[in-house]
């Protein structure tokens, strides 16, 4: 990955935006970012990074597949010292009211309760929740949460996410694979459904479904519509279906949790 010491001014006045790619070990594609504002965040980006290279040491969350050959790629490209070590994963084991984040507009508890009545659900329906912050708050339809009545839940704000992926009428979950998000889907079991749309979820994506095999891939792309039937079956298939990735992604979820407590790695 390259990173500028300092924001790079354009000669050309008109051009208010920079286009710049990283790329990984060996990677597929090369990401790239296109109209970004100066100063977008790149300064920070860089402050953060290069003390982060002058460290004695580094730790990463990496704890699924011991044999994998990340930490040796780390070892070689960005350091000149063996002081590398995989960790994780760092979560709490148990969901509270207290969890991290911002206010919700459906208290956990509220949550867990309609995933119970889901569980109950003898219909072959499809439930889901669908968690809105920010901004896309307000491209939400007039009456749309109205029409989710018995099918899925809208959730304002912030989603109680570990409390969700460990209930046990979670059949999968489609993620965006920022690495936070998969690691929580991972530790409660759910088949990850990649959506990647920026920066390191193409990476992870590629992690997730080509050498952990725990993933499918359900789209790509920020600003990607991709056609409703085709998408509708692409998430359905795989709730109805005992695949392949479903068991290894439960398999996987059991290596995250033994190492959570005292004596794991």
């Amino acid at each position: 990955m390259s990173l500028y010491l300092s924001y790079p001014t354009s000669w050309k006045p008109w051009l208010n935006f920079m286009i710049f790619c990283f790329n990984g070990p060996s990677p597929p594609v090369a990401i790239s970012f296109r109209g970004y504002p100066c100063p977008f965040n790149i300064n920070f980006a860089a402050r953060s990074l290069l003390p982060s290279l002058r460290s004695w040491g580094h730790l990463f969350q990496y704890v699924f597949g011991e044999d994998s050959d990340k930490m040796e790629i780390i070892k070689e490209e960005f350091t000149n010292h063996d002081r590398i070590w995989a960790v994780g994963p760092l979560l709490p084991i148990k969901a509270t009211n207290n969890e991290r984040g911002a206010p919700s507009s459906i208290p956990r508890d509220q949550v867990i309760e309609w995933l119970d009545s889901c569980n109950r659900d003898n219909s072959r329906r499809f439930h889901f929740i669908w968690g809105i912050e920010g901004d896309s708050q307000n491209l939400v339809p007039l009456g749309f949460e109205k029409r989710l009545a018995g099918k899925g839940l809208m959730i304002r704000g912030w989603v109680p996410q570990q409390a969700i992926m460990g209930h046990r009428a979670v059949g999968s979950y489609l993620t965006h694979c920022g690495w936070n998000s998969a690691v929580e889907g991972l530790l409660g079991g759910a088949l990850l459904q990649a959506w990647p749309m920026q920066v390191d979820h193409f990476d992870n994506t590629n992690l997730l479904i080509d050498e952990l095999g725990v993933a499918i891939r359900a789209s790509e792309g920020l600003i990607t519509v991709p056609d409703s039937n085709k998408l509708a079956q692409v998430l359905s298939e795989p709730v109805s279906a005992d695949w392949p990735e479903r068991v290894r992604a439960m398999k996987l979820r059991q290596v995250g949790l033994d190492a959570i407590p005292k004596g794991g790695s």
